[in-house]
């Protein structure tokens, strides 16, 4: 079955796929040998991500499951928020949460250390197709379809910024944290 994601660990020692058979196979990139399979669902896993310390692997699926498991392999949370597809996920920098973005504009925040749901977002019915954290952890921005990246302020939970693209040719999405783009035009809130 097609695979449908990849993740890279930030050391570059551990490579994740997912896909349409509802594993997330985790790979030694050195030598390309698996080292294990986390097999708990029956759908596509459409994203996973592995945290900056590579102690945790998140993963979403078709059904609306957020699975968080150990580096191993073993299931440390299961959640069921999403009402569609989790389409992204990342950790943030600091390991302290994992978010999720589903196909109904919702965005659900993560506490790795309670194991409980922190907060939503909802923006609408537009999928959220990525998402992640700033270096700092102070702010995360996500993308959604209809061609706008929002940048939201971790703490308070209010948007930060909103960019959206002059060219509805473009679709490259911007690297928000590093500079913005010359084909973005970015609409400040703050």
């Amino acid at each position: 079955k097609p695979l449908r994601s990849l993740s890279v660990s930030f050391d570059g020692t551990t490579i994740l796929t997912g896909g349409g058979d509802g594993r997330v196979t985790v790979y030694d990139a050195a030598s390309g040998e698996v080292k294990h399979v986390i097999s708990e669902r029956k759908t596509f896993v459409r994203a996973i991500d592995i945290s900056v310390d590579g102690n945790h692997i998140a993963s979403g699926d078709d059904d609306g499951f957020l699975l968080v498991s150990d580096k191993d392999g073993n299931t440390k949370f299961s959640f069921k928020e999403a009402k569609g597809w989790i389409r992204s996920v990342r950790f943030s920098m600091d390991g302290k949460y994992v978010a999720a973005g589903d196909d109904w504009g919702n965005i659900f925040i993560y506490s790795l250390e309670k194991g409980v749901l922190t907060e939503k977002i909802s923006e609408g019915n537009v999928p959220v197709v990525s998402l992640t954290f700033s270096p700092d952890g102070k702010e995360f921005a996500f993308i959604e379809s209809q061609k706008a990246v929002k940048v939201w302020s971790v703490p308070k939970l209010s948007i930060a910024s909103v960019f959206r693209f002059k060219d509805q040719k473009d679709r490259t999405p911007p690297q928000i944290f590093v500079s913005s783009p010359p084909n973005i035009q970015e609409e400040k809130i703050r």
